[in-house]
C-alpha cells in the first residue's frame, strides 16, 4: 500500500470492520470500511505500523493476525477510548478515536504479559519468578495444575500450583506458584529479562524460546 501509515486505529465488529490511520505528522490518511473477509488481506499489504483496537470481544484473534503481519498491536480498555470520541457513536469515529488514543504517551494498555511468582528460591538467591507472553497463556498448550494423577499435586511437582508450557523448556515451567501478576511488559519484573534465569544468567535468551 503506497500511503504512508503511521498510526492505525482498528475498530472491530462481527462482520463490517473501520480502519482510521494517521502517517506521522497526525494527519488522517487512511479511512476504510471492510468486511470480515478483507482484512487480512488489507493488513498484509499495509506496511508494519502501530494498530490500535479496543479490549473486546474478538480483539486478542485479530491482533494475532495483526502480529503475524509485522504490525505492532495494542489493546485499549473501551473506556480510556471513550474521552476521544468527538463526535457521535459510529464505526468510523470509534476508529478515529481509538488513532487517538493508541498515540497517547501516558495511555494504559491492557496487559501483554502474565507474570509467575514463586515460593521457590532462585539458584543465585532471591525468589524465582518468570513470564509468559498473554497469546501464549491462551493457548491450550498452557495450563495451570493443582491436581495430579486425581490426587492433589505434590510437594516435590510445585504444590499448591504449578504451569505447564508444552511449547516451552523444562525451566519455563514454573513450580509453587504462590501469586499470578498481569503486566504490560517483561520491562516492569526483575531485571526485565523475562524472568528470574534471564536476569541471572541467560541474558541472551529471550522469554518466548
Amino acid at each position: 500500500m503506497a500511503i504512508e501509515v503511521s498510526v492505525v486505529g482498528f475498530d472491530i465488529a462481527k462482520n463490517v470492520f473501520q480502519v482510521h490511520g494517521v502517517d506521522r505528522r497526525g494527519a488522517a490518511v487512511l479511512r476504510r470500511r471492510l468486511r470480515r473477509a478483507q482484512v487480512a488481506e488489507f493488513f498484509r499489504q499495509l506496511r508494519p505500523c502501530l494498530v490500535g483496537m479496543e479490549a473486546t470481544r474478538g480483539a486478542h484473534y485479530w491482533a494475532r493476525v495483526l502480529r503475524a503481519f509485522g504490525h505492532e498491536v495494542r489493546l485499549i480498555a473501551p473506556q480510556f477510548v471513550k474521552p476521544f470520541l468527538k463526535s457521535q457513536k459510529n464505526d468510523a469515529n470509534d476508529a478515529e478515536a481509538i488513532c487517538e488514543a493508541v498515540n497517547r504517551p501516558n495511555m494504559r494498555f491492557e496487559a501483554k504479559v502474565v507474570a509467575f511468582l514463586s515460593f521457590g528460591e532462585a539458584l543465585y538467591g532471591g525468589p524465582y519468578y518468570d513470564t509468559q507472553r498473554l497469546e501464549n497463556v491462551l493457548k491450550a498448550e498452557c495450563l495451570l495444575a493443582l491436581r495430579m494423577n486425581g490426587q492433589p499435586l505434590p510437594d516435590v511437582y510445585g504444590a499448591p500450583l504449578r504451569l505447564r508450557v508444552e511449547n516451552q523448556l523444562g525451566y519455563k515451567m514454573i513450580k509453587w506458584i504462590e501469586r499470578i501478576e498481569f503486566i504490560q511488559s517483561e520491562k516492569q519484573l526483575g531485571e526485565g529479562e523475562g524472568g528470574k534465569n534471564e536476569d541471572d544468567e541467560y541474558f541472551d535468551l529471550l522469554p518466548n524460546i
